[in-house]
């Protein structure tokens, strides 16, 4: 880790030092989108739907948790976002999982 990379962990970890449960800058979260750049994680609904019971009631309670627990879980512009499929070349595309309500469960392999 660069030295850099320390000094803003060690600054930034000082600024949320109360909150003992802290990961932000650290964490399996962070692991996960490894070196990208995104800000959001976006899931289509179709593949959220796909999941077993035991699952989705795990993922809603967690969602009702964050909802709960983090002030100003949507930002300070509420939660109305609208996504659309780009390609790499940044021209928009169809969205084959955007049709949820017609289409069959995606196959899952446990």
């Amino acid at each position: 880790m660069s030295l850099l990379n320390r000094l803003y962990n060690y600054f930034n970890l000082r600024k949320w030092k109360k909150n003992k449960n802290f990961a932000y800058g650290h964490g399996p979260i962070w692991d996960w989108f490894g070196l990208t750049y995104s800000s959001y994680l976006v899931l289509p609904r179709r593949s959220l739907q796909s999941m077993p019971w035991s699952w989705q009631e795990k993922f809603v309670k967690l969602l009702n948790e964050m909802e709960n627990n983090i002030p100003d879980f949507y930002g300070e512009q509420g939660s109305n976002y609208m996504i659309r499929r780009r390609n790499y070349s940044g021209k928009f595309m169809h969205d084959p999982l955007s049709e949820y309500r017609h289409q069959p469960p995606l196959e899952i392999t446990e």
